[in-house]
């Protein structure tokens, strides 16, 4: 389950800057298969659970079909067992937009 909340604190025709809370509940835990020992899934304790993260982003237009941004994260809460990869001590994103 995902919810996102932000605030934008510049929001014109040029430029928009917003900050936010993203959180990401994990409602089950986990599950791989090891080949060796059986065939059956095996669950991960602690891969369940809140993650919730502070974003920024900063769009900025350069005309009428050409924006440029930035987009970034932080984890405030993390679940103890990431199994799927997420785990980054920040994300920064630059983004380049077309509009048709």
């Amino acid at each position: 389950m995902l919810l996102r909340a932000s605030y934008n604190l510049i929001a014109n025709r040029k430029l928009d800057i917003n900050i936010g809370l993203l959180g990401i509940y994990h409602v089950g835990k986990d599950t791989y298969i090891d080949g060796n020992l059986s065939n059956k899934p095996i669950a991960l304790s602690g891969s369940e659970g809140l993650t919730l993260n502070g974003t920024a982003a900063i769009h900025y237009q350069l005309n009428n079909k050409f924006s440029i941004g930035l987009t970034g994260g932080v984890p405030f809460v993390v679940r103890d067992v990431r199994p799927d990869g997420l785990t980054r001590k920040f994300v920064l994103s630059p983004e380049f937009s077309f509009n048709f």
